[in-house]
């Protein structure tokens, strides 16, 4: 007669789960966590924030395929990242030259006017 004791491996299930393997999204946040962590940047409250990361990132390892989707985690995830110290300050002066370009593209130029039948 076979043996009913589940075993801490497959709680409950009789056919193994195969490993499943982190995407890149994923892989860097376990990077930065560990890093943050190794640095003492780590606060131990922080222990949610890091599993919405997570989950956050494997959702997008998992969206890789659908840009819109790519586009509405992306943002949210490295929003999150910031908020929990994971995402390194700038070093030196910022370069807002792509600000800079298009605030000038904006612009009414002299040969052009912003409306020209108002004269």
């Amino acid at each position: 007669m076979a043996s009913t004791k589940r075993t801490r491996a497959n709680r409950g299930s009789s056919v193994p789960h195969p490993r499943r393997v982190a995407g890149r999204a994923e892989r860097g946040v376990e990077a930065a966590i560990r890093a943050s962590r190794a640095g003492g940047k780590a606060d131990p409250r922080c222990a949610g924030i890091e599993a919405v990361i997570r989950i956050a990132a494997r959702a997008l390892d998992g969206a890789a395929d659908d840009p819109y989707a790519v586009a509405q985690l992306l943002p949210r995830v490295l929003d999150v990242m910031t908020f929990a110290g994971l995402v390194p300050e700038p070093k030196g002066a910022a370069d807002d030259s792509l600000a800079a370009l298009l605030s000038a593209m904006a612009a009414p130029t002299v040969g052009h006017q912003a409306n020209p039948w108002e004269q």
